[in-house]
């Protein structure tokens, strides 16, 4: 009897540790229950957060790019400022005058634009220069319209490249006489081909 007592003992504390094994593994199943219910969730949202952060590396790229355009705008917008702002510093110091040509209106500079080209045709009309047509070197009329016209055509290039060796030399503290030295040149010119 006391082995029947025994064994009934043992079996009932299996029994017990068998219930309270049981328990456990219920809890444990409706745990993993509820976590399989929030798997799906869970997953959405992993799913929604990658979207999202897919679309932020798309705009970061976007941003990126427009960046280093305005970058490169700004670096051309710099340059010209600089060209601009050391003209500006130089003709309120004094060390020269601002040419005619720099105007703030695209009208006035159109204006200018037409102006030198309308002195491009007065020397290719040959209208840049005159001389009488009664003026004679030989008795050949051909022969004196083609040395009087060389003789024009040598006169302006004479003042063109004087002109560009003097432009080549300008410098803000030699730029007024640079002026003076090319109209005195003109001048000259003009004298040589009245006599």
């Amino acid at each position: 009897m006391s082995q029947l007592k025994d064994s009934l003992s043992s079996l009932k504390s299996d029994l017990y540790n068998d219930a309270q094994e049981l328990e456990r593994v219920r809890i444990e199943t409706k745990d993993l229950q509820a976590l399989k219910a929030d798997e799906a969730r869970l997953l959405e949202r992993i799913c929604e957060a990658t979207e999202t952060n897919n679309k932020q590396n798309e705009e970061k790229d976007r941003l990126a790019l427009e960046i280093t355009k305005l970058n490169v705008d700004v670096k051309n917008l710099m340059g010209m400022l600089d060209l601009y702002s050391r003209l500006d510093e130089f003709t309120s110091v004094g060390h020269f005058e601002t040419p005619e040509y720099l105007y703030e209106t695209s009208a006035r500079f159109s204006e200018e634009i037409k102006y030198v080209r309308s002195q491009k045709d007065l020397i290719r009309d040959k209208n840049a220069i005159t001389y009488p047509i009664a003026l004679t070197i030989a008795n050949d009329k051909s022969l004196n319209k083609k040395i009087l016209d060389g003789q024009v055509k040598l006169m302006l290039t004479a003042f063109n490249i004087e002109c560009d060796l003097l432009i080549g030399k300008v410098s803000p503290s030699n730029f007024a006489r640079t002026l003076e030295r090319i109209e005195n040149l003109a001048n000259t010119l003009e004298n040589q081909r009245q006599h």
